[in-house]
């Protein structure tokens, strides 16, 4: 069993005056001493009109039984290279799938860290993400920022749309999740990565991933759960960034098409010159992100 406990907490008068069901449960990683942006985030969420339940952080210095094999030989000693703040960042996540593969929490969930904003009509914005998602889904990622081109696969709303990423971005602040997914990330297997960077590798997981375009944002000048942790790692090592060299692009080419990842690699050779926003490639054009979707009066033609 995992230590803590959950505590639910509401926002009454926005859930009320919305009159929508809340379409998924919503989990808030969280640690004990960071009160002051769960309160904050109790903010947030009773703006955007929903409920949510807060999942106390693991403490990368005091791993759970349960999690210990994801870090841990076969003695209990630490093998991971990841460093306490990571480890517990990770470790959260793990004990929230756990939780949700478990059947927990139904179907899908939310999950989240405390350093995201919570946009207006949030309430409205999940029902209509759940709608648009294709079947067989495993991961939504709702807040990650990309320089890289991304495709539209159906439209949310009016201003957002579901994508496919040509370079999975890192980013876990914010993602919906299928139990089915869920229970993918729970693969047995040494963790050498962060979660965030775990998630730019979703051909590891055999995650059937996707994200929204624009994303939400960030909370400005917030530290992430890890950073409140215990840091980063400053470098990986040069044998973990050489074994993705011939999974990304056989990924890219089983998600998108031949001809679209052609595009896209196209497109983020002239990014990585020009830095220019991240683009949504459609089979016509790339249509600049600067501007409000959907306008394409300034594009490259193929």
């Amino acid at each position: 069993m995992l230590a803590g406990n959950l505590a639910t907490e509401e926002a009454p008068s926005a859930v009320a005056q919305s009159g929508v069901v809340q379409a998924v449960p919503i989990l808030l990683i969280n640690l004990d001493r960071s009160a002051n942006r769960l309160a904050r985030m109790r903010r947030e969420f009773a703006r955007g009109g929903v409920a949510f339940e807060r999942f106390p952080a693991v403490d990368g210095t005091n791993l759970p039984d349960s999690l210990k094999h994801y870090f841990c030989d076969p003695s209990g000693t630490i093998a991971s290279s990841l460093r306490p703040g990571e480890l517990g960042c990770y470790a959260s996540h793990l004990a929230v799938w756990q939780w949700i593969a478990a059947g927990r929490y139904g179907e899908a969930v939310l999950v989240c860290e405390d350093d995201w904003l919570v946009p207006d009509g949030f309430r409205l914005l999940l029902t209509a993400l759940l709608g648009a998602a294709p079947p067989g889904w495993d991961l939504i990622r709702l807040s990650p920022r990309t320089k890289r081109a991304v495709v539209p696969v159906a439209r949310i709303d009016p201003r957002r749309s579901l994508v496919r990423y040509s370079r999975e971005p890192a980013s876990a602040a914010a993602y919906l999740i299928s139990r089915r997914g869920a229970s993918k990330l729970l693969t047995p297997g040494l963790r050498f990565r962060p979660v965030d960077q775990d998630f730019r590798r979703p051909w590891a997981f055999m995650i059937d991933s996707y994200g929204i375009w624009p994303p939400l944002r960030e909370q400005p000048d917030s530290h992430s759960v890890i950073d409140a942790m215990g840091g980063r790692a400053r470098s990986r090592s040069r044998r973990l960034i050489l074994n993705d060299t011939l999974p990304r692009p056989i990924h890219g080419i089983r998600t998108l098409g031949l001809w679209q990842w052609a595009k896209c690699e196209w497109w983020n050779a002239v990014a990585r010159r020009l830095h220019p926003p991240a683009a949504e490639v459609t089979g016509a054009a790339y249509r600049d992100q600067s501007r409000p979707w959907p306008r394409s009066d300034r594009f490259a033609q193929n």
